[in-house]
């Protein structure tokens, strides 16, 4: 009976396999059909796709700089935050590049095996806010504007600046493929948009010395100037992206009422509502 009963084993494990292989053939051509289709494109619009490019980093860098010089308290809690333990263990730091920045790359090879190689980024602290909140899904262009708005609201810059950081930002806010799949996840959202989008409201508890700040996704980035702070993401997208930006030290989360009793909280730049839902 042994005998059978080792056969039978060994039939289930190759039909399960053959099955599993078979459920991941769609996604493998899936995949495959996308980048082919998305590759001429991402090539065409070869800065928004790649990263910024050396030439083009001055005249953004001006803008971050002014930025900068104008909230010098951002600046301290930023620098905080990029000399803490939490910040140097960070890995997946895709949207760096797309800011201006400094790279160098080590070169390691192992033996037998595929050389490795490890970029370190050098930045403003500016760039750094930046690059954060688009790591965590703020949309690229949001971000561009509202620091344009913000620093030719507030210094003189000339006309010849001016120009040139829209050029910049024409090259880099246009044509990503992360754009041309957005008509298609509005689509399937569509239907129960609604439905995910019930049950946010401001909450009544709040932290003295704070201010509510309600969090809508495609709102302006004039919330991230308020010190003290309270967040509250009043939709699914906004809950999403703010919820993530526990990563980044610079903002506490709070999840329950005794989170505002806590004093760890008042080291933070802001405080993220994550009790709306």
């Amino acid at each position: 009976m042994a005998a059978p009963k080792k056969c039978f084993q060994a039939l289930r494990t190759t039909i399960l396999c053959i099955l599993l292989f078979a459920a991941l053939i769609p996604l493998a051509v899936y995949s495959t059909v996308a980048y082919l289709l998305t590759l001429p494109y991402a090539l065409f619009h070869f800065s928004s796709n790649s990263g910024i490019r050396r030439k083009d980093m001055p005249a953004v860098q001006k803008y971050l700089d002014l930025f900068q010089s104008r909230h010098a308290r951002v600046a301290e809690h930023l620098a905080q935050v990029f000399d803490s333990p939490q910040w140097r263990s960070q890995r997946c730091l895709h949207k760096v590049r797309f800011w201006p920045n400094k790279s160098d790359t080590e070169h390691a090879c192992i033996p037998f095996m595929a050389a490795a190689s490890v970029t370190d980024y050098t930045f403003s602290l500016a760039a750094g806010l930046f690059f954060m909140l688009e790591e965590l899904g703020f949309p690229r262009r949001v971000l561009w504007e509202f620091l344009m708005t913000e620093v030719e609201s507030n210094f003189s810059v000339s006309g010849a600046e001016r120009a040139d950081y829209r050029r910049v930002m024409g090259k880099m806010c246009k044509g990503y493929t992360t754009t041309l799949m957005a008509p298609c996840r509005q689509w399937s959202k569509s239907d129960d948009k609604e439905k995910r989008n019930q049950g946010f409201s401001l909450p009544e508890a709040v932290p003295m010395g704070c201010q509510i700040v309600p969090l809508k996704a495609g709102d302006s980035m004039d919330w991230v100037l308020l010190e003290r702070g309270l967040i509250v993401p009043m939709d699914w997208d906004a809950y999403n992206m703010a919820g993530g930006l526990r990563r980044f030290g610079l903002w506490g989360i709070v999840k329950k009422d005794l989170d505002l009793e806590e004093a760890g909280l008042t080291g933070y730049w802001q405080l993220v509502d994550c009790r709306c839902v």
